[in-house]
């Protein structure tokens, strides 16, 4: 888990993906949602861009329940460490996660990985911080993932 500027930064992006997502009965976002990414494979990023998790659950996910890794439309990662990074991109790859943010809150990088296949991302794009992040999941929209300093 992050330490407290990473989490100050995710509660700040969190906001943001709520006042992005404001369709009714459409997606929302989820702290730390429960995410089964394989049959015996249960991960939790530190947020979650849920399809349908509006209707569903009100936008917030009762504590025991878990969301298949097809109705999640973005995963944000803080890791600090780069091996679990690699790992826990090759699993969203795998279980067709569309798209994966990786947060990096000391250098305020952001990484985007798109188009997933054969349990890798074919695309990787760097933002820098302040810069706004277009969500693939809702064309038209994009959120600033890190402040600028």
């Amino acid at each position: 888990r992050p330490g407290p500027g990473g989490a100050v930064a995710l509660a700040a992006l969190h906001a943001r993906l709520r006042e992005a997502a404001t369709r009714p009965g459409g997606a929302a976002p989820l702290a730390a949602p429960l995410v089964r990414v394989g049959p015996y494979d249960l991960w939790r990023p530190a947020l979650g861009l849920v399809a349908g998790a509006r209707r569903a659950f009100g936008g917030a996910l009762p504590a025991h329940a878990s969301v298949e890794a097809t109705a999640l439309l973005l995963a944000v990662e803080a890791l600090p460490d780069r091996g679990a990074v690699v790992r826990r991109l090759a699993g969203y790859a795998a279980a067709a996660v569309a798209e994966v943010w990786v947060i990096d809150v000391r250098s305020g990088w952001t990484e985007a990985y798109r188009s997933p296949w054969a349990g890798a991302y074919r695309s990787r794009t760097l933002w820098y911080p302040g810069e706004a992040l277009p969500l693939r999941a809702l064309p038209g929209v994009a959120v600033v993932a890190l402040e600028a300093a």
